[in-house]
């Protein structure tokens, strides 16, 4: 008795995801690309677009902009969070994959803030009176580290996200629209930044991740413990004061 009590909210715990919890998390992982959808949609400029073009119409629509900075700073915060989040479904059936996706994923998304800090200086400078040319080489002299960023974020981001999906189709631990709708929203993406160079359609890739993302963590956050995310079949059960613990029918600890 002694050891199930102390083993209560330890790795081999059988606390689950709660309502509030998995409520909690499906949030955050519809957040971040939510955040990206809200940029692409209102970003007065199109990826295509030089700086002198970009500047111009960011001093056109200097209130869109402030909305851009705003809804990157919700993408930066929720983005990585989201990806690991969703990752735990396929990680126990396809750990070579879905690691690989994960990494290139996180990395792709945490570079995104160099992408927001460009964003940020090009408002700065023309909210403090600059003109376009001006602006447009303040950004041409930003620290090549910018450069960097970009250079990380969209191959990163597009072949993790990619992976990810690849892993949830594979292992089926989620609705295969699910899966689906995580592998065809960057492809999507790219066609519809860089070819159609179409805001709304850009912005409707990113809300399809969006829903891939949250039926991915409301079904398989719904399904599992905390526990089964921690222990691995074939590598031995959680560890409590010295003892394995072994998850029983109803999902107790008990010593082996």
């Amino acid at each position: 008795m002694e050891a199930r009590r102390q083993g209560q909210g330890r790795v081999g715990s059988p606390m689950g995801w709660g309502p509030a919890a998995r409520t909690l998390a499906t949030s955050v992982a519809v957040a971040g690309p939510l955040g990206v959808a809200a940029i692409r949609m209102r970003v007065p400029y199109a990826v295509t677009d030089g700086p002198e073009a970009m500047a111009a119409a960011v001093a056109a629509d200097l209130d869109a902009m402030s909305w851009v900075l705003w809804f990157g700073l919700l993408a930066m915060l929720a983005l990585v969070p989201a990806t690991i989040l969703v990752s735990m479904a396929p990680l126990r059936r396809s750990r070579a994959l879905t690691m690989v996706g994960m990494v290139l994923a996180v990395a792709g998304y945490a570079s995104l803030g160099m992408l927001v800090a460009a964003d940020l200086l090009l408002h700065g400078s023309v909210a403090a009176g600059l003109d376009t040319a001006t602006a447009a080489q303040v950004l041409n002299s930003a620290h090549p580290v910018a450069d960097v960023g970009v250079a990380v974020f969209v191959p990163a981001h597009l072949l993790g996200t990619i992976l990810l999906g690849v892993a949830l189709w594979r292992t089926r631990t989620a609705p295969r629209w699910a899966a689906g709708a995580v592998i065809a929203s960057q492809p999507l993406h790219v066609l519809s930044a860089v070819v159609l160079v179409s805001p709304i359609a850009d912005g409707a890739s990113w809300l399809l991740l969006a829903v891939g993302f949250g039926a991915v963590a409301w079904t398989h956050l719904g399904s599992t413990s905390l526990a089964e995310h921690v222990q691995q079949p074939g590598r031995g059960a959680p560890v409590a004061n010295g003892h394995p613990l072994v998850l029983g029918p109803a999902g107790d600890p008990a010593h082996a």
